[in-house]
């Protein structure tokens, strides 16, 4: 695998054709990750700010951090770090508060749009487009996002929402970065319109499994406190009913569109308020993950037969285990011995720096 290097105006300062190690997590919600461990001749290249670029890849990833490092027989090396180019989006943050209308694909490209595409100068990425609409099917969703709230944050809890999930590609014929969204398939095994994607461990498609079922998180009921009441979303009692509490209260009735003063009328608010609580339940599911390696064989081929945010069918017969869940992370590990596929099906279950941050 040869990896195009690029400096953060899209210009081609060189390729990395050797390393030790190469670890690429991609993720359907958030932003991805990876590792590069290099011979030291690369440092110069693996400058943070640079991107990384791989042709099989539909994403590409720009250098966070850089380390320097000598192991005991004196072999140095480069360790290159950092994130999927839609972390670009955690640089910026809401300068008002924005009332938006429609499915969630197009509050979604609004919401990109509005502050890195069609922003005021300073704040536009460079060299970011939009794909063309996809058109996918959804609900009308009445969202609001206050000030100061993070781009990609709220890109996720839309995602977690919708089901749906956004990235940015890179051409680098055209020096251009391109904001998509995806919808992943369902392959599961109680329908025949997509290939089948079945994880057993029985037939030899995994190994070392770990499967985990955890409330830790959960929210079964929103009380969510608007400014002048506050209501419930979803029903719960006695030991079923898990409270979340969420501040709404900067949800505003009047706001303005540019020059042009908008009035929600009762039934906008009151639907403005549930989308809101409705987010805060999509954030604190019950969580059933399962994490495994995946055996390299002809019965399922990874990018073609099941791949990132896909909902395939787990059955673990020893552990009494079936269920339809999403491919919500896939790691790419590519050293020596050839590459290793590891799959995260399911919600992952959110680590403490997530719960400290989460959404409202």
């Amino acid at each position: 695998m040869q990896l195009l290097v690029l400096n953060q105006h899209l210009e081609r300062v060189g390729m990395v054709t050797q390393f030790t190690s190469l670890r690429w997590r991609r993720k359907y919600v958030g932003a991805g990750e990876f590792e590069l461990h290099a011979p030291i001749k690369y440092a110069d290249l693996l400058a943070p700010t640079n991107i990384l670029y791989r042709k099989d890849d539909l994403e590409a990833a720009h250098i966070v951090a850089r380390q320097y490092a000598q192991d005991s027989s004196g072999i140095e090396e480069v360790v290159a770090t950092g994130y999927m180019l839609k972390d670009y989006l955690s640089r910026r943050c809401f300068l008002a508060p924005v009332t938006l209308h429609g499915k969630p694909e197009d509050v979604i490209r609004s919401v990109v749009d509005m502050h890195a595409i069609s922003a005021r100068s300073d704040r536009i990425i460079p060299h970011l487009i939009l794909e063309p609409h996809q058109g996918y099917i959804g609900t009308d969703i009445q969202y609001q996002a206050e000030m100061g709230a993070g781009v990609l944050v709220e890109i996720g809890a839309l995602e977690m929402y919708s089901g749906l999930s956004g990235y940015i590609g890179l051409d680098p014929q055209c020096q251009t970065l391109i904001f998509r969204i995806r919808q992943g398939l369902r392959r599961t095994l109680d329908q025949d319109v997509n290939p089948r994607a079945i994880l057993t461990l029985e037939g030899g498609m995994i190994t070392e499994p770990i499967y985990t079922q955890t409330l830790s998180n959960y929210g079964s009921v929103a009380i969510v406190e608007g400014s002048d009441r506050v209501l419930e979303v979803e029903q719960a009692q006695g030991l079923d009913r898990y409270e979340v509490y969420c501040d709404a209260t900067s949800l505003q009735k009047t706001y303005f569109d540019g020059d042009e003063q908008i009035v929600l009328t009762e039934t906008e608010y009151v639907a403005a308020l549930k989308q809101r609580g409705a987010e805060a339940l999509a954030e604190r599911r019950p969580v059933q993950t399962l994490d495994a390696k995946v055996v390299a064989n002809d019965n399922l081929i990874y990018k073609s037969e099941y791949d990132l945010g896909d909902i395939v069918t787990i059955k673990l017969k020893r552990w009494n285990v079936q269920a339809d869940v999403r491919i919500a992370e896939i790691e790419e590990i590519y050293e020596v011995g050839g590459p290793t596929i590891y799959l995260t099906v399911g919600d992952p279950a959110p680590t403490l720096y997530e719960k400290i941050t989460t959404r409202r």
